[in-house]
């Protein structure tokens, strides 16, 4: 693993580019799948960059709130200090919940069915999200605990990790998750294909389970927690929870 990728004279952050690469290949693929559900690939392109950007925004603000404190935060801002001080970082609930908010509303904007938006889209985000995770790993965020009884993964003596303690053996928790992605990525493809299916469902009763398990192998403590549970932990439990309410198990609104 390498923080950076190194082509000729250029150095790359690793994350970076995994991160990018995954937006691509999942605009690509939400594109292809736009024309097989009948949306039209303009509408489908406005509907994915609102979710795209009010994700990142929303995956942002989220870290931003369990890492940091309303008393960090101003004592930065009154200093001036914020773009100096302030360490940015991103949370994968956070993301998600703002980008369906934001994807919701643009495909009403639009016009555009929301069971036809979610088969085509749905499917592919667990394939960006598996290449994000690949892009943890490469830069050293979001390690595993101390493999005991696991085979480890040791990061170098390298100043340049993002947090992951070096010398020691640690559970591979990045590529462990990516694998589960590409998992329920292939399951989604596989569900999109029943025009009943309700694909917002399948993903959280598919990923939460993952994540919960998935935050026990994490041995990064910027996570925030509330008793025994991490903030994701108790995230993916609402989200679980709601699958199973009355009201969602209506037919979703065309």
């Amino acid at each position: 693993m390498h923080p950076y990728l190194h082509i000729g004279s250029i150095s790359l952050p690793a994350y970076g580019v995994f991160c990018a690469l995954g937006i691509v290949v999942s605009c690509v693929m939400t594109l292809f799948r736009a024309r097989r559900f009948g949306i039209r690939a303009d509408r489908m392109l406005f509907v994915y960059t609102a979710a795209l950007v009010c994700g990142l925004l929303g995956a942002a603000f989220t870290y931003m709130l369990i890492t940091y404190s309303p008393q960090e935060l101003f004592s930065m801002l009154r200093r001036g200090a914020f773009l100096r001080e302030y360490q940015p970082g991103y949370v994968f609930y956070g993301g998600f919940l703002f980008g369906a908010a934001a994807a919701l509303l643009a495909a009403r904007a639009v016009k555009t069915p929301v069971r036809a938006l979610s088969r085509a889209l749905l499917p592919c985000l667990p394939f960006a999200h598996a290449l994000g995770r690949v892009g943890c790993f490469f830069a050293g965020c979001c390690y595993g605990r101390e493999a005991r009884w696991l085979p480890g993964v040791v990061y170098p003596e390298n100043t340049e990790w993002v947090g992951a303690p070096a010398g020691i053996p640690l559970v591979p928790a990045q590529l462990i998750e990516a694998a589960l992605l590409l998992a329920i990525g292939a399951i989604l493809l596989r569900r999109a294909r029943n025009p009943r299916a309700n694909l917002l469902r399948d993903y959280i009763r598919l990923y939460a389970p993952v994540r919960f398990f998935m935050e026990f192998l994490r041995g990064d403590a910027i996570r925030g927690a509330f008793l025994f549970l991490s903030t994701s932990q108790w995230i993916g439990l609402a989200l679980l929870a709601l699958t199973f309410l009355p009201a969602s198990r209506r037919r979703a609104r065309e």
